[in-house]
């Protein structure tokens, strides 16, 4: 009776040399079946590496779910050499132990052995332990490779975001900025430097830019081209803004008794070293992110976070209900339930109440003078503070030229020498960071920012009607530096920021209105008289 076979055949992406290639594995085998008369029930071909400890490879996985369903149509698994069933010796006594509890047996054609004997678990620790040496040797010389070129300042790994990998010899590999993407890691670093939003915030807003390259994929089944662009997840943004790699520094990890370095590298980088430090004390919560992402920042529901009932002094919330056809929003207090109102009509209430703050040209002209004073006193400071760091560092330079000269004359050993060296290096990095620095202030270009900051003042109403939903939230935030009174109808808070207080021309007008009107009170808020009042300006609403 001719025995019934499964045929696997294996390679990875550095074995497609002509005697190992998937073609030439599976015409031998069959060769191999037709001179012993085996029926050839399936055919598995895989590109994937055997050294893993478990079934991580799709076809061999297969395989073995085909044989536990089938076990009796199967006697034997045949492949070209050992080394293609398994380069882990764990894993190929694992799996022989399993496919011949099935009652199937294991060979290769090339080196087979006799499970009938004794002598098969040495020859098994043979075939597959010289396997697994071969492959242990190739990963540290493949580990040394990386160091050594990690060492001399290069990266020969993938290029991340905003690199490209630029071949400049057939084993060399240098990293350049990517045009495309560059400019958007930068905007990102800057953006996150300055704290105003949460790193989910602006991975949102620059997920859709930061897409990841076409590429190949490959499912298990055979090599097939990926037709789509990802946007860049959680993860790799979060290892995106603490890769030293974009402030030209290169990490190199710890190895063995050497403990990880952090060097200089070759390549260009995108961001200064001043702007990446900040965004890692942003990130470990050393400067505090101005600004959270919250799940209840609903456009519909912008306000629910600033509002609070004047009758229970408890925080306006709010949801979404289901009727008539549709779904709508409200505000709602949970505790008293004296306040509910359809979200629409009280956002566009806010709408009028905070628009008809009007900027005092007076203030905003003083204001922009006096911003202007201290833009060109800081110029000045940051000048003088320029040439002398530049003085220094010119001095230490020469101290290094003194210092190699000292050393080729032998005035100085090669301990001291190498003492001298690297105190000064340290000391010059630290000048060109605080030199870069002073050439990169955070308040540098104000005009463009005071321009913006004055359309802001001046288009309150349609920024809180039209902005995205965070812009408006950091809006309130920085007017109203307490909670404001919403009773259903009209608004009330006790002060605006003070800043905005001297800017808005009828601020003290409205507080006349205010304390001459019939308005509520609540034991959340003092009574006029005890503190500046802001007048409800949605009165009439």
């Amino acid at each position: 009776m001719n025995k019934n076979v499964i045929l696997y055949c294996r390679v990875s992406s550095d074995e497609q040399a002509e005697n190992t290639s998937l073609d030439f594995q599976e015409e031998s085998l069959r060769k191999y079946c037709a001179r012993n008369e085996f029926d050839v029930v399936s055919v598995y071909r895989e590109d994937y590496s055997a050294k893993h400890y478990d079934l991580k490879r799709p076809e061999m996985r297969r395989m073995y779910e085909f044989c536990k369903k089938n076990k009796a149509m199967v006697d034997k698994i045949l492949f070209l050499r050992w080394d293609r069933y398994s380069r882990n010796v764990g894993f190929a006594f694992e799996y022989q132990r399993k496919f011949s509890n099935l009652d199937i047996e294991i060979n290769a054609i090339e080196s087979p052995i006799d499970f009938g004997g004794t002598e098969w678990p040495m020859l098994l620790s043979v075939y597959c332990g010289a396997a697994h040496t071969e492959d242990n040797k190739i990963s540290k010389r493949t580990k040394d490779g990386i160091r050594s070129t990690l060492k001399a300042g290069r990266y020969p790994q993938k290029a991340p975001i905003g690199y490209l990998n630029n071949r400049i010899s057939p084993s060399e590999t240098h990293l350049i900025k990517d045009p495309e993407y560059a400019p958007i890691v930068e905007e990102v670093f800057r953006e996150m430097a300055k704290g105003l939003d949460s790193v989910e915030v602006l991975r949102i807003k620059y997920s859709p830019l930061l897409l990841r390259r076409k590429g190949i994929h490959n499912d298990g089944r055979g090599i097939i081209k990926d037709t789509t662009n990802h946007p860049i997840s959680k993860g790799a943004f979060y290892r995106m803004l603490r890769n030293r790699l974009y402030c030209g520094e290169i990490v190199i990890p710890a190895y063995q008794d050497e403990p990880e370095q952090i060097i200089q590298g070759k390549h260009e980088p995108i961001i200064d070293k001043t702007t990446f430090n900040i965004v890692q004390d942003v990130l470990d919560g050393r400067t505090r992110c101005k600004s959270k992402l919250r799940k209840t920042d609903k456009p519909e529901l912008f306000l629910r976070r600033y509002l609070v009932c004047p009758y229970c002094g408890y925080g306006i919330t709010g949801a979404f209900s289901t009727g008539n056809g549709g779904r709508y929003a409200y505000y709602n207090c949970c505790h008293c339930k004296k306040v509910k109102i359809r979200a629409e009509k009280a956002n566009d209430a806010f709408a009028k109440y905070i628009g008809k703050l009007k900027p005092n040209a007076v203030m905003k002209e003083l204001y922009q003078r006096i911003v202007n004073d201290l833009s060109k006193q800081g110029k000045d400071v940051r000048k003088a503070e320029y040439e002398n760091l530049s003085n220094q560092l010119a001095a230490l330079e020469a101290k290094i030229d003194n210092a190699d000269n000292k050393f080729l004359d032998g005035a100085l050993n090669s301990e001291q020498y190498q003492r001298i060296c690297d105190k000064c290096k340290r000391d010059k990095q630290q000048l060109e960071e605080r030199l870069n620095a002073l050439k990169n202030p955070q308040n540098a270009q104000i005009e463009p920012k005071m321009k913006y900051a004055y359309s802001l003042i001046d288009n309150l109403l349609e920024y809180i009607q039209d902005a995205p939903v965070d812009v408006r939230c950091r809006l309130i935030g920085s007017i109203f530096p307490e909670k404001i009174e919403f009773d259903g109808f009209s608004y009330r808070t006790n002060k605006l920021n003070e800043v905005a207080a001297l800017i808005f021309q009828n601020y003290r007008d409205l507080q006349k209105e205010e304390q001459g009107a019939n308005c509520f009170t609540s034991r959340s808020v003092p009574r006029v008289g005890l503190e500046p009042t802001q007048p409800s300006l949605a009165k009439g609403f």
